[in-house]
């Protein structure tokens, strides 16, 4: 006879279980990238997350953190600064540029990200699409976030992120003006990290996109240390959703320790990603080798705090 009473459920066992639960459906649920309203994330232009298959709902990160939770800024209790520059695709090129500091019991950041593409073709027959084309023209993607985060209680961190996206393609040009929430519960070997995107939206130019109402979240398991699991899926209303996982193993030093040296990898659907991570005292270093179908990239993030 079996005692009911005594059985009892590892929560590092229901922690697996998801994980293996999301890998499966990532693979289930394969879909190319595009008519998403925050698109820019899709590229994974920061390191650590890069690294990690771009997993970032749940990772601190200094002031990159407000394009992906803004509820990570309240982590933070110094003042930072982050520089990225990689290249994309083709001929995409990427530069961020992030500041971050307190203010009173608010953690805040701003963030300005720019993508450029040249060399893009320009056909205006349609019925002759491949033929040669008849001119060239250059795309860019603008974004400035200004993000809040702050503790509202031991377990709860709450963000807020303004943005402010300009897109250009040729003579076209659109802005996009939108707000999102982000939350962060700790529970101490999980972490979950859902963020409510597009709750405010104003847009003007020549768009005709649709910028919905969507859901993120993102799930950090802290089960076997120093080993760290993540996992994030997105557009879970505005279908199809994409998941993400990666992970993160201290070699040298610890979590809470002035230097250490990690070493990361993940994927998802389009990518598979490695890479490294070190902190000497206030510098710290990430890099991220990603490998797509197509090509693959090197991405570096430089970032400076000081408490």
């Amino acid at each position: 006879m079996i005692n009911r009473a005594s059985i009892s459920v590892n929560p590092k066992i229901i922690g697996l279980f998801i994980i293996c639960f999301v890998c499966i459906t990532s693979f289930v649920h394969a879909e190319s990238i595009g008519g998403y309203a925050s698109d820019y994330l899709e590229y994974g232009i920061f390191a650590r997350s890069s690294s990690m298959g771009n997993a970032g709902r749940t990772l601190s990160g200094g002031p990159s953190a407000a394009f992906y939770n803004s509820a990570l800024l309240a982590q933070s209790n110094s003042l930072g600064l982050a520089y990225a520059y990689t290249g994309l695709l083709a001929d995409t090129s990427c530069g961020y540029f992030g500041l971050g500091s307190t203010l009173g019991d608010w953690h805040w950041a701003v963030n300005a990200l720019i993508i450029k593409t040249g060399g893009i073709e320009v056909h205006t027959n349609p019925l002759a699409p491949n033929f040669t084309p008849e001119g060239y023209t250059d795309a860019a993607n603008e974004l400035y976030i200004i993000g809040l985060g702050r503790n509202f209680t031991d377990s709860l961190d709450l963000g807020l992120s303004a943005k402010f996206q300009r897109r250009g393609l040729g003579d076209s040009r659109d802005e996009i003006y939108s707000l999102d929430a982000g939350f962060l519960w700790n529970l101490g070997w999980l972490q979950i990290g859902p963020v409510f995107r597009n709750l405010l939206v104003n847009k003007t130019g020549d768009t005709s996109d649709e910028f919905k109402p969507d859901i993120d979240i993102g799930f950090q398991f802290n089960i076997f240390e120093p080993l760290l699991l993540v996992v994030d899926a997105t557009r879970l209303l505005d279908k199809p959703s994409r998941y993400y996982l990666g992970a993160e193993y201290i070699l040298l030093g610890g979590k809470q320790s002035a230097c250490n040296l990690s070493l990361r990898g993940g994927g998802n659907e389009n990518e598979t990603s490695a890479g490294l991570g070190l902190c000497l005292g206030f510098i710290r270093i990430d890099y991220a080798y990603v490998m797509h179908n197509l090509e693959s990239q090197h991405r570096y993030t430089f970032m400076l705090n000081w408490e």
